[in-house]
């Protein structure tokens, strides 16, 4: 009864571990995103650890459907990005040259872009309306 047991536990675990990987977003999103965070810090000369800028829970480890300023689709099994809020990232600093287009194209189910109250120069990356 006991093996029995065990082995209905490793069955559940195999379970859940698959059913946690079909219920997060997309590996090229996450991964995406985490250049995006390496491309603005190194831009405003800011530490990753920083919780004043709400990216500091964006890591390569974690599921980025987690992450704060980031919502994903509930609609989709693959759990894509719908939503990006990069809002006020920057309020005494300028995100100097161009927006990382780049960093925006595997996002492609993207619907909602909020990037006010950044100072950010140059043009919208056409990646953006992919």
């Amino acid at each position: 009864m006991a093996k029995m047991n065990l082995s209905l536990f490793g069955l559940l675990m195999i379970f859940f571990f698959l059913f946690n990987l079909c219920l997060s977003c997309p590996g090229d999103q996450k991964q995406a995103l985490v250049q995006f965070k390496s491309l603005f810090m190194k831009a405003t000369n800011s530490s990753a650890d920083d919780p004043s800028f709400g990216l500091y829970s964006w890591n390569s480890s974690s599921d980025c459907c987690q992450w704060e300023r980031v919502i994903c689709s509930t609609i989709s099994q693959s759990r894509p990005v719908i939503a990006l809020y990069l809002d006020s990232l920057v309020l005494m600093s300028f995100f100097e040259g161009e927006i990382p287009g780049h960093a925006f194209a595997n996002l492609t189910k993207l619907v909602d872009l909020d990037m006010k109250l950044n100072n950010f120069t140059g043009s919208i990356p056409p990646q953006v309306f992919g």
